[in-house]
């Protein structure tokens, strides 16, 4: 039993080396960077919008109706 853990802990060694010496992936495939002044700013405004409020009211209005006729609806 004990030869058994150490076999699969030596090759769980062996797959944490070969892992570690695979390259790091070229610089051209990282995100592009963005500022972040513009995402500050919008994180900034306290509150919805009119445009989200109304959208999330014709959401819940929808939710709503879907869910009485689902109740209407003899199962």
């Amino acid at each position: 039993m004990t030869a058994g853990i150490a076999g699969k802990m030596a090759g769980a060694a062996l797959v944490a080396a070969l892992a570690g010496c695979t390259p790091p992936p070229p610089p051209e495939s990282y995100p592009r960077l963005v500022p972040v002044e513009p995402i500050l700013a919008r994180a900034a405004q306290p509150g919805a919008t009119e445009q989200d409020t109304e959208a999330l009211e014709a959401r819940a209005a929808a939710l709503r109706a879907r869910a009485a006729a689902l109740r209407a609806r003899d199962l």
